[in-house]
């Protein structure tokens, strides 16, 4: 994936962030859940 613009960089950054850190809570809670 080709970014252009140092925006577009901070803006993919910054949802892929969001992404993982939600990933991660669902996984979390899962497990949370389990116990």
């Amino acid at each position: 994936m080709k970014i252009s613009t140092r925006k577009e960089f901070i803006l993919y950054r910054r949802t892929n962030v969001r992404e993982m850190s939600t990933k991660i809570i669902r996984r979390y809670v899962g497990w949370e859940a389990k116990n």
